[in-house]
């Protein structure tokens, strides 16, 4: 029976259906018949082994069954891929090399899996750094355009600001007028700037200090200091400290030669725009009117400085300076030499120039420098020298230098009242 079961089983003749069991069973009971009693022990133990057996058959015959598509398709499979180039292979052999195929497909999907997460944990490892170094970089201020402070470091301590009194101004905030000087004083413990409206660093001050400072720009200045959370030097607190006012300045014109007016020595001035809040101002010399058209007294060589200043409402000022410079003293036009026996009376006769256009009193004297005497005394325009000492009856035939005076009675501002000088009489 074992022998039977054994070539039923290996010739594989039957394959997995329904009718197995009952073909297994019919030939199995045609080469072991039975004889004797049909429920001996032997028989027992014989039906047990045969029940074994079968059971064991049908185990195998099953799992074939079940793989036999599976090896059929896989055999396809291979055959269509490799008909061109490879032999042609048994069932066993295509069953073994489509398990080597899934096993190869397998692994390499896995090392697929491990090379995508690798080069994904990489590729976010990469980025992680990138943005890293981005958030490292990363700095809210850099187009942030604050102005920096020369003498502010990022090493100093920043301490909390005293809201209380941070800045101490003398003067009212509206009250600054361009090109002023003023003292500023910082009462915080940090050290701020002052800037202007076009965030241009006016000047440093230091904590709890003081400094001077020209406002030589008009504009509203701003006071920035640290920030007590910062980072970095550059990030500011920002107050409105005051507002510089200021008009614009004006501009004049002068001649360079010397006019006289009436005996009287002036210099021509033009200004430009000359308008409301405009004056004209000298530090020696008279300005005769404040008007476009002006004119100013120089009655002594030197350097005069002419201003034309501008006045705005707030009661700020512009002003335009510039220096005359005059190259001789006003000698009430007084000749240096005179002939008595001309035909031209201009020439004929001793007296100075300005007293005959001046409306002002005065008085003449002329002394003999040798003698000490006075030869000659007038008090009219009218009443020239004609040489003759009025001591005496007979002139001196000689040509002779003389010394005059004059003493104003009324002279102009700015203008002293005597003058004196030197004349030749000449008698030929």
């Amino acid at each position: 029976m074992e022998k039977s079961c054994k070539d039923i089983l290996r010739e594989g003749e039957e394959a997995y259906n329904p009718q197995a069991w009952e073909n297994v069973s019919r030939r199995l009971d045609q080469s072991m018949p039975v004889k004797g009693k049909a429920f001996s022990p032997k028989n027992i133990l014989l039906g047990g082994s045969a029940a074994l057996l079968i059971g064991a058959g049908l185990y195998f015959l099953a799992g074939n069954n079940e793989q036999a598509p599976a090896q059929k398709a896989t055999g396809q499979k291979t055959e269509q891929l490799t008909q061109n180039e490879l032999p042609a292979t048994t069932g066993h052999q295509q069953n073994t090399s489509s398990e080597e195929e899934s096993e190869m497909a397998g692994n390499n999907q896995k090392e697929a899996g491990k090379a995508g997460k690798s080069e994904k944990s990489s590729g976010s490892d990469s980025a992680g750094e990138n943005l890293l170094k981005k958030e490292e970089n990363f700095n809210p201020l850099k187009d942030h355009k604050e102005p920096k402070d020369p003498e502010l470091k990022t090493s100093d301590p920043v301490k909390p600001v005293n809201t209380a009194a941070r800045f101490i101004l003398p003067k009212h905030a509206s009250e600054y007028c361009l090109n002023e000087d003023v003292e500023l004083s910082n009462t915080n413990e940090n050290r701020c700037m002052l800037t202007d409206d076009s965030g241009n660093v006016i000047a440093s001050i230091a904590g709890n200090s003081k400094t001077k400072v020209q406002l030589s720009k008009t504009g509203v200045y701003f006071f920035r200091y640290p920030k007590f959370d910062q980072k970095s030097a550059e990030a500011f607190e920002t107050e409105r400290a005051f507002t510089v006012h200021g008009p614009q300045t004006p501009d004049f014109s002068f001649e360079n030669e010397i006019n006289y007016d009436n005996g009287i020595p002036y210099i021509n001035l033009k200004a430009q725009d000359f308008g409301n809040g405009m004056s004209w101002n000298s530090d020696k010399g008279e300005i005769v009117s404040q008007a476009e058209n002006s004119k100013i007294s120089v009655f002594r060589k030197g350097d005069y400085r002419v201003s034309l200043e501008k006045k705005d409402q707030q009661g700020c000022t512009a002003k335009k300076v510039q220096v005359i410079s005059v190259r001789e003293d006003y000698n009430l036009l007084a000749p240096t030499a005179f002939r008595p026996a001309s035909n031209d009376p201009r020439n004929s006769r001793f007296m100075p120039f300005a007293l005959t256009v001046r409306n002002t009193g005065f008085e003449l004297l002329v002394i003999d420098p040798e003698t000490g005497r006075t030869v000659f005394k007038s008090t009219s325009a009218d009443n020239a020298w004609d040489g003759a000492d009025m001591n005496s009856e007979q002139s001196d035939k000689a040509n002779k230098a003389y010394i005059w005076k004059v003493k104003l009675h009324q002279p102009e501002r700015g203008e002293k009242s005597e003058y004196s000088g030197t004349v030749m009489r000449l008698i030929q």
